[in-house]
């Protein structure tokens, strides 16, 4: 975007309204958004960026960047945003102790200590910076264990995603061992667009029964138009048994209804649950079908999301849900 063809009121407007949502928001809006609406205005606003609430807010937007990165399994990402956050607002503290945390992530605990020493200088009441600083092992200088095997390729393959090289992190895992390495390849191929190659990883997910986790980065990554397709959630209901962690987009109170519902099971078990019920979710969104919507929200009664889009389509669609499907 050319900073001269915009209007600096507007893009402060906009970036502060989304701001305020929140760091699920932010996420939640998907990679292609993340990449070519938020930071490309973010940059643009640098250039327009004068006195100090402008700083400000910049700081806030690379502060919310930097977490985006860390909920994407990338530390070297995270920590440069932290970086340009801290830059614009150096009085910043909590920037400070997420860069801590976030060296200390990577075993560089020496300079864990100068930031999160920063840290509880700007913020004496920051109980999570000090908390940080007492629990950094051994002395300043020394390097915990580095990943490795499948979770150093892993992080790896994080970092090259939040730059943008795909073809470079698809390359380092040609023939991938694991789901849990194709989900990652199949979150890659959805941000480059390419359905086809996506739902291939997912096919060789299906022929398999090694247990698999779907984290934010998964969801972060995956296009709109997969999204938005049945054969997606369907995927996921086949293989929901298999979960043995993970999380899900949004929809907060359905987590709270299941764990209301079925407060004797444990915590794979509603987690599966509410994954099933959010793939049921979507693809009664996407089918239209408000009857279906109405009989879990007749047993899931805290689920407000479901009651919301029930009321929705309910004069859209004239279908009726004979029965629930099996959760």
């Amino acid at each position: 975007m050319n900073p001269n063809l915009l209007n600096k009121n507007d893009v402060q407007r906009y970036l502060l309204w989304n701001a305020r949502r929140g760091i699920g928001w932010i996420h939640g809006r998907g990679y292609h958004w993340f990449r070519d609406v938020f930071l490309s205005l973010a940059r643009c606003f640098e250039a327009m960026a004068e006195g100090p609430e402008d700083h400000f807010l910049l700081s806030c937007i690379y502060y919310m960047a930097g977490d985006v990165h860390f909920f994407n399994n990338a530390p070297a990402a995270a920590i440069r945003a932290f970086k340009k956050s801290a830059r614009h607002d150096p009085a910043h503290a909590e920037a400070y102790r997420e860069l801590g945390e976030r060296y200390a992530e990577i075993g560089c605990l020496g300079i864990a200590e100068k930031y999160l020493k920063k840290a509880v200088a700007l913020g004496p009441d920051d109980t999570w910076a000090r908390a940080d600083l007492d629990d950094l092992p051994g002395q300043a200088g020394t390097s915990r264990q580095r990943p490795k095997g499948e979770e150093r390729d892993t992080w790896i393959f994080c970092e090259l995603c939040a730059r943008n090289e795909f073809g470079r992190a698809l390359s380092r895992w040609e023939e991938p061992r694991s789901s849990q390495a194709r989900l990652y390849r199949a979150a890659a191929w959805g941000a480059l667009g390419r359905a086809d190659e996506f739902f291939r990883e997912w096919e060789g997910i299906l022929e398999a029964d090694d247990p698999i986790s779907i984290q934010s980065f998964h969801w972060f990554f995956i296009p709109p138009p997969i999204l938005g397709s049945e054969r997606f959630w369907e995927s996921l209901l086949k293989c929901s048994h298999r979960f043995l962690h993970g999380n899900y987009l949004y929809h907060r109170s359905l987590w709270e209804a299941v764990h209301e519902k079925h407060r004797r099971a444990d915590d794979i078990h509603n987690l599966q649950t509410v994954i099933r019920l959010y793939a049921w979710f979507e693809l009664a969104r996407i089918r239209k079908d408000p009857k279906l919507l109405k009989l879990w929200v007749e047993k899931y009664p805290g689920w407000k999301e479901a009651a919301a889009l029930k009321d929705r389509l309910h004069k859209a669609s004239g279908r009726r849900a004979r029965s629930l499907p099996k959760i």
